[in-house]
């Protein structure tokens, strides 16, 4: 764990292991700790995006079927990086779909300026969720003594350190930010994702005759 405090000044405060903490309990102080993300969140991230992938794939696979009049093979929703690429894949991934549908599909390109499905393609790659960051950053906020470690651990970290005089132990509030290796957040990603594709089988719609 790495870890690095700045803190501001206080009228009568104590210093508490690089913190500065006011006789009030009342403290302010930024800082983060960036520690390896838990196998778990890898795991629910790979599902959220396999999920979101399904869904365009399913409506690929909707659209041929509605097009064509029969259920189509190796139907998948492309996200290709130039058009060349797109025009190698079409005759085999969008089999059955009318031109006017693949021109709708080529419009969510990334060639063509569109960055959700880029962003979506790149971390449905199980290495891009598998390395993430995990920053528990602390603000302003309230901390507690006591005199022997909490039972309660859930309510923040505890760290030992002298105060006023005493060996205590203190705990104090933290937020958990979860972060793509580009620095990007998760859930923030994932929520504009979210919206994204559930646009996308929203202008779709009216394509259905059923």
């Amino acid at each position: 764990m790495r870890s690095t405090a700045a803190s501001t000044s206080w009228d009568g405060a104590t210093s508490l292991a690089g913190f500065q903490v006011s006789t009030t309990g009342r403290f302010w102080v930024s800082t983060e700790d960036k520690v390896e993300s838990p196998l778990i969140f890898s795991v629910l991230i790979g599902e959220a995006c396999y999920n979101l992938r399904a869904a365009l794939d399913y409506l690929v696979f909707e659209l041929a079927r509605e097009d064509s009049g029969q259920p189509q093979d190796g139907t998948q929703f492309l996200i290709e990086d130039t058009p060349e690429q797109f025009a190698r894949r079409k005759d085999a991934n969008l089999r059955g779909v009318k031109c006017a549908h693949i021109a709708m599909i080529e419009a969510l390109q990334p060639y063509k300026g569109c960055e959700w499905t880029k962003t979506l393609r790149t971390i449905s790659n199980p290495d891009k969720h598998r390395h993430l960051t995990v920053t528990m950053s602390h603000r302003m906020g309230f901390v507690k003594f006591f005199t022997s470690p909490p039972i309660v651990q859930s309510e923040g970290p505890v760290r030992r350190a002298r105060f006023r005089g005493s060996d205590v132990y203190v705990q104090y509030p933290v937020s958990v930010i979860v972060l793509f290796p580009d620095g990007g957040g998760v859930l923030k990603t994932l929520h504009i994702l979210q919206a994204q594709v559930a646009e996308t089988l929203e202008a779709f719609k009216p394509e259905f005759k059923r």
